[in-house]
Formats: C-alpha cells, sequence, structure tokens
C-alpha cells in the first residue's frame, strides 16, 4: 500500500463565487468515482490542516480559500474560482442580510439586525468593510501557482459544461468512452455514501465521460437560478456579472478603491481606477 502524500485535487472557491454550487457539483462528483472526501470552510479556525490531512483526503473541497492554510495541503492538482469582488459585496448583502444560515455566527446575526430597514445605501457600505477578510484572501493569492487552475466566475456561467469538461480534464478525471458500468458503478458508490450505507465498500472508479459532465450540470444546472428574481428572500439571485454598478455610488467605489487598492486592476477586472 502506497504511504499518503495528500490529497489528489482540491477545488479552492470564495464566498458568493458561485461556490456552494461548485461544491455540491465536486461531491457529486467525488463520490461517484468512490473518492474520499473533506469539504468545508477551511478559513474557520476549528478546522486544522493537520486534521484534515489526518483523515487522508483524496479530495478537497473549500468554499472559502485562504492561501497559506491551502498550499499546507500539498495537494497534487487543484482549480480556484474568483469573482468581481465588487458583485460579491452586493450579492452578500441579499444574502447575509436575509437567507444566510447563522447558526454558529454571531457575527453575522449582529450584522442582520443592525443592517435591518436601513437604506440600502448604508447597507452596502457596511458590507465593503465586513467582507474586508474575504475579499483580501483574493487579493493576496498567488496566482501563478504551476498546479493550480485559475477561473474567473464571470466566464464559467457563460457555458458551465465547457468550464466544468476543462475543470474534469486538469484534475485528470475525463475519459472519452463512456463504459456501459459506468452507471450502475456511479448509482452503487452514491448509495454508499448515504447514512444507511456508509459500510459499503468503495468501487474505485478514477474518471467521468464528458456526458457525465453534460448531465450532472443539467440537473444542477446554475443557469436556473441565474434567472431567479432578485429579492431579500432568494439565497440564489441573479448570478449577473457588472450587478455592482446597479448599487454602488461614487461613495462606495471610493471606500472600496482606499481599502482595496489596486485589486480590480491586479484581478484584471479594470484597467485602471476611474471606473
Amino acid at each position: 500500500m502506497t504511504s499518503y502524500k495528500g490529497p489528489q485535487a482540491a477545488y479552492f472557491g470564495h464566498p458568493k463565487s458561485a461556490s456552494s454550487w461548485l461544491a455540491g457539483y465536486m461531491m457529486r462528483t467525488t463520490k461517484v468515482q468512490g473518492k474520499k472526501f473533506w469539504q468545508g470552510q477551511l478559513t474557520l479556525t476549528r478546522f486544522r490542516v493537520e486534521d484534515i490531512l489526518a483523515q487522508k483526503p483524496e479530495v478537497i473541497i473549500t468554499q472559502n480559500s485562504e492561501l497559506k492554510k491551502c498550499q499546507q495541503l500539498k495537494f497534487e492538482k487543484a482549480f480556484h474560482v474568483i469573482r468581481d469582488p465588487r458583485d460579491i459585496i452586493v450579492s452578500s448583502y441579499f444574502s447575509y442580510a436575509g437567507t444566510h444560515d447563522t447558526e454558529g455566527w454571531s457575527e453575522l446575526l449582529e450584522l442582520r439586525r443592525e443592517l435591518e430597514d436601513k437604506p440600502i445605501e448604508y447597507c452596502i457600505e457596511r458590507m465593503i468593510y465586513f467582507n474586508e477578510r474575504d475579499v483580501n484572501f483574493m487579493k493576496n493569492w498567488d496566482y501563478n501557482q504551476a498546479n493550480v487552475l485559475e477561473l474567473k466566475y464571470e466566464d464559467m456561467i457563460q457555458n458551465m459544461t465547457k468550464y466544468l469538461t476543462k475543470v474534469m480534464e486538469y484534475l485528470g478525471w475525463l475519459k472519452n468512452d463512456e463504459s456501459p458500468l459506468q452507471g450502475p458503478i456511479h448509482f452503487y458508490n452514491r448509495v454508499g455514501y448515504t447514512k444507511n450505507f456508509l459500510w459499503l465498500p468503495k468501487i474505485r472508479n478514477h474518471a467521468v465521460s464528458e456526458s457525465f459532465v453534460q448531465n450532472l450540470n443539467d440537473e444542477i444546472n446554475i443557469e436556473k437560478l441565474k434567472r431567479k428574481k432578485p429579492s431579500s428572500k432568494n439565497h440564489y439571485r441573479k448570478g449577473k456579472s457588472g450587478d455592482w454598478k446597479n448599487y454602488f455610488n461614487d461613495r462606495h467605489r471610493s471606500i472600496f478603491r482606499e481599502l482595496y487598492g489596486d485589486i480590480l486592476i491586479d484581478l484584471g477586472y479594470e484597467e485602471g481606477h476611474s471606473w
């Protein structure tokens, strides 16, 4: 038996960047292959890298990513998805003010009470500051890691199947031919991850087909989430690129520039500061 050297693959996401959707997609894809995975908010202090690695996961799935912790995982390959931080700020307002679960997050509960009945101009300004930690995780990320595929949410939502296929290919999980046993093996492995059947041994199946990627994307299609009517009661809103323009005023722009400097230029979202 070979010794454990670290996770074979990882998904590194950020809040309000389709992170819950992509985490769900990765979990489904990992399960049908019979792989062991760890999923959670890696940035939370209660999750220590040494404790995660002690579980010997083959795949890491995290919806919030901080560079130092991610690199300590010693993964083979990963993909990392970012989004325009201005859209993250707007999206987080609608989520944090109304639909996001507050269990175990007293800070969010206090914020929700603070924002109640406040004008949206005040709320957006408050969210620029509230998201400082998460935005800085993107700002301080190393975008030149040889074993990390860098992607943008804005590109992915234009053709999710195309980019998910690219991810599977990059991770070495994609095969062109589809075995007639793929469906039964996938079903068996998924059952083996349900509560009453965890004892079932998994069938190792190290790849998925292009048709699997397409079918899974059709089943849990993010395009349906984009078409939802915007509302503080909808956890999934527009998913629209550039929605920040409908909410940012001159004061918001000024605060953002002062707080985050050249982040939009560095991430390729703007060419200068006159946005």
